[in-house]
């Protein structure tokens, strides 16, 4: 019975990859994410270019906010694959255009693969990780967060739960960067479906200290974004979530499939 099940595990765990990379590489084309800063940048181009890029790199739980209680173990453990789908504004890509080297070669939209893996400890405290390199592009994410859920499943229809992350962007030649993220989110379950909503805010930082060919430049940048929640998840042995995090900038679309053990 043990093999049988974890045979079904690793099957579910292929489609998700294949899925996820033949998603990815379709959406991507022949665009690239790579690019040099051809001349000095004014500040608000600068902004324009380093926020569309960092904003969806935050830390994403892609979940409702109860607790998993374990189907096998008293720990519930969730792994899977998630994707993160945000458009390119037009005024993005014309500060890209006019101040990089990307001849209109950066993709229209960026998209995030992650792996995402989260342990329910008992009593309400979850830890989770994201791990991601982003197509096309040599940008590496990792990142790490906590979430403390306040009402038990077993009990209570109704969940509340705080959430903070950390995300960390390297590897990428024109910036650094990294960004903190904290979120409050109201969830309800019905059946196997959770329904949630919810508010968060991330506060980043980028920095470009750079040579090249072009141009010596030097900049750097701290914002903040608020923004709303809207999620939904279909939780049995595979959870199934699908989000959007809407924002007065841009609005990112989560996906993630994953097992729940």
């Amino acid at each position: 019975m043990k093999n049988k099940k974890l045979s079904k595990l690793i099957n579910c765990r292929n489609i998700i990859t294949i899925s996820l990379l033949t998603f990815v590489n379709s959406s991507f084309a022949d665009n690239t994410m790579n690019f040099n800063f051809s001349s000095q940048i004014p500040d608000g181009d600068y902004k324009n270019i380093v926020t569309t890029i960092v904003n969806p790199t935050r830390f994403q739980f892609m979940s409702s906010p109860s607790r998993n209680i374990g189907r096998i173990i008293p720990v519930g453990i969730s792994v899977g694959g998630g994707v993160s789908y945000v458009n390119i504004p037009q005024s993005t890509t014309d500060s890209l255009n006019k101040y990089t080297d990307s001849a209109n070669n950066f993709p229209s939209a960026i998209v995030i693969p992650r792996l995402i893996a989260k342990i329910d400890i008992p009593g309400g405290l979850d830890v989770a990780v994201n791990y991601a390199t982003i197509p096309q592009s040599s940008i590496v994410l990792s990142g790490i967060a906590v979430q403390y859920s306040l009402f038990d499943p077993r009990l209570v229809p109704v969940s509340f739960a705080l959430r903070g992350g950390y995300t960390r962007i390297q590897g990428f030649a024109p910036l650094d960067a990294n960004s903190t993220n904290v979120e409050a989110l109201l969830g309800a379950k019905l059946a196997i479906l959770k329904p949630y909503v919810g508010v968060g805010n991330n506060w980043s930082n980028a920095s470009t200290n750079i040579t090249n060919q072009y141009v010596t430049l030097s900049k750097s940048l701290s914002w903040t974004e608020t923004y709303g929640i809207l999620g939904l998840q279909l939780s049995a042995l595979l959870g199934l979530g699908v989000e959007a995090q809407i924002s007065s900038s841009q609005t990112i679309y989560n996906a993630k499939l994953s097992i729940e053990i």
